[in-house]
């Protein structure tokens, strides 16, 4: 007997309807894509890890955005420490 792959896709297993308010931990389980959903992290499994997730990418933007800050300042704290210690200087103007 063989399939063809719009019958093979047309299975229900694919897509399986929610049984429960956990609809992601269900795909995972109750999916043929599941073992592929079961490398992320669902916000309805653990909040806690969620959270984690958004404050580590919080600070990832905001040590980003320092850097930033730091590269495009840094030649005009040169120029100043240069100008108060009365030595030549060596930065492009």
């Amino acid at each position: 007997m063989s399939f063809s792959l719009s019958q093979l896709v047309e299975q229900p297993n694919w897509l399986p309807d929610p049984i429960t308010p956990a609809a992601g931990m269900e795909l995972e389980k109750l999916s043929f894509l599941g073992p592929f959903f079961s490398l992320s992290v669902f916000a309805e499994d653990s909040v806690s890890s969620s959270d984690f997730n958004l404050l580590l990418l919080t600070l990832t933007l905001l040590v980003w955005t320092l850097k930033g800050i730091i590269f495009f300042s840094r030649p005009e704290w040169l120029k100043s420490t240069l100008r108060t210690q009365n030595l030549p200087q060596t930065a492009q103007e």
